[in-house]
């Protein structure tokens, strides 16, 4: 009866599988039933990103509430109980919008089967019994605008229309936020259609009936659910984890008062959208600068989009390239360089840190800042948040084998990575064809060679004369005794 308190628990079955997390949204007619309180107690939940809260303006009762791993698994876990007033007479339909389980399998897998609802008939203290419904037929109603009731959309424009039964002399409406208003006994004519604008957000409800000559049809209720205001701005908590180089953990929780909060979406660095839920956990993040754009999406589509950026320490995978030329026939495998040459060589780092070169046969010493020696054209692919550097410079080097060190060093002077050891041999005196270097010794040893090959040539040439010119003199013989 009016007045009277009555407790409502939601309950969870798993059906067998474990789960980590729910989140809906409970309605109700605000003119019916008015939330009184809202307990947590023997809740199977431990984490509560959004606690259960309650508009009785609305209707509406929202939650999104977990437990971790291994999560929960049983047919009647409770969620929370509500505790209604019963304010007003009338039947009260409580349903749940915008549902979600999400199964305990690292994915956040959505497993919400079948979705309960209740109704609940409040009566004043001294009503009488209510009278049987006519068996007039109800119209039916259709919306274009909104054509599923369990839907939120986002605009605040709504149209409907319907038909009633044969014989229909006319038609009675009301537009309220009301689950369960029956329209007067007033016939206002045969129109069937119905639109209004400007809505504001929440539940709204239309109540049509039909009037015939045998008297009028039990009222048929429609609901529209409004939200076109966009989820409350919510900032991205980004923790670094220093003990775990390139491990990044993002926590994050948007609200939305209509409708509630459906999903997230995230990019990082220009990259593709994707699904995500908090916290998210990022691994092998690069050295370097990084933005994250995470989208709250609520039940209507409305998308607040919040970002943060941070910077990722620690070591990276130090790739160097060393431009050098090459010796024909030569199998050592070693870079060859020319006294006297420039040597090149390029990577990637941050724009912050400095290129730490070291010669050890001569001891020589070099530092390039990166920010200082940028490689405008880069010939590898440059990780998110590094800078392609090239350096050119000519230590002194002497003929015979070098090897030389290139590490890359923050500005403090830490080393934070290091390049596998550059092996090379130098020569005095070459010639360079293309891309390879002929050293002048290679050309002598080449010229020799063609020397002892012509004079074998000449050697054999003389012994093919002296052959036959012998054949010739021993075929003269043979004919002078024939005379």
């Amino acid at each position: 009866m009016v007045g009277d308190t009555l407790t409502v628990t939601l309950k969870v079955n798993t059906g067998g599988a474990p789960i980590n997390a729910a989140e809906g949204t409970i309605t109700f007619p605000a003119d019916v039933l008015q939330v009184k309180s809202v307990s947590q107690n023997g809740s199977i939940f431990t984490l509560w990103p959004s606690e259960p809260s309650s508009s009785n303006k609305h209707g509406t009762v929202s939650f999104s509430g977990g437990k971790p791993t291994p999560g929960y698994t049983g047919t009647s876990g409770t969620l929370f109980s509500v505790a209604f007033t019963a304010k007003g007479e009338g039947t009260a339909h409580l349903a749940i919008t915008g549902a979600q389980v999400l199964a305990n399998d690292g994915q956040g897998t959505n497993v919400v089967g079948t979705v309960g609802s209740t109704n609940i008939t409040v009566a004043a203290a001294d009503s009488a019994p209510t009278a049987s419904p006519s068996s007039a037929p109800q119209p039916a109603i259709t919306s274009a605008t909104n054509p599923n009731q369990d839907t939120w959309y986002a605009t605040a424009d709504v149209s409907a229309s319907w038909t009633g039964g044969s014989g229909v002399l006319g038609y009675s409406a009301v537009f309220d936020h009301t689950a369960a208003t029956d329209a007067p006994q007033v016939d206002e004519g045969t129109t069937s259609a119905f639109s209004r604008s400007n809505l504001a957000d929440g539940v709204w409800y239309l109540h049509v009936r039909a009037h015939y000559a045998a008297g009028w049809s039990a009222t048929q209720h429609y609901r529209f659910q409004i939200d076109h205001t966009v989820p409350a701005a919510f900032p991205v908590v980004v923790t670094h984890d220093p003990v775990k180089d390139g491990t990044v953990t993002l926590a994050f929780t948007a609200t939305d008062a209509t409708s509630g909060v459906d999903h997230y979406k995230m990019k990082i660095d220009g990259g593709p959208y994707a699904a995500v839920t908090s916290p998210k956990i990022l691994e092998n993040v690069l050295p370097g600068s990084h933005r994250v754009v995470v989208l709250a999406v609520d039940r209507a589509n409305n998308i607040t989009e919040a970002s943060s950026t941070f910077e990722v320490g620690g070591p990276v995978a130090l790739a160097v390239t060393f431009d050098h030329t090459r010796v024909p026939f030569d199998r050592s495998g070693m870079a060859t360089v020319v006294v006297g040459q420039t040597l090149r060589l390029r990577g990637y780092a941050r724009a912050t840190d400095i290129i730490h070169v070291v010669v050890h046969s001569t001891e020589s010493v070099f530092d390039f800042p990166v920010a200082e020696n940028i490689d405008p054209a880069p010939i590898e692919q440059v990780p998110v948040g590094m800078t392609a550097w090239k350096i050119d410079f000519a230590p002194t080097l002497t003929p015979g084998d070098h090897e030389m060190n290139v590490s890359v060093k923050t500005a403090d002077g830490q080393t934070i990575s290091e390049a596998p050891v550059i092996r090379f041999h130098v020569v005095s005196g070459a010639v360079r064809v293309g891309q390879y270097v002929i050293p002048f010794s290679l050309i002598v040893r080449a010229e020799t060679v063609a020397l002892v090959v012509l004079f074998a040539i000449l050697l054999v040439f003389i012994g093919w004369i002296w052959r036959e010119r012998r054949v010739v003199s021993r075929l003269r013989k043979s004919a002078g005794s024939r005379k």
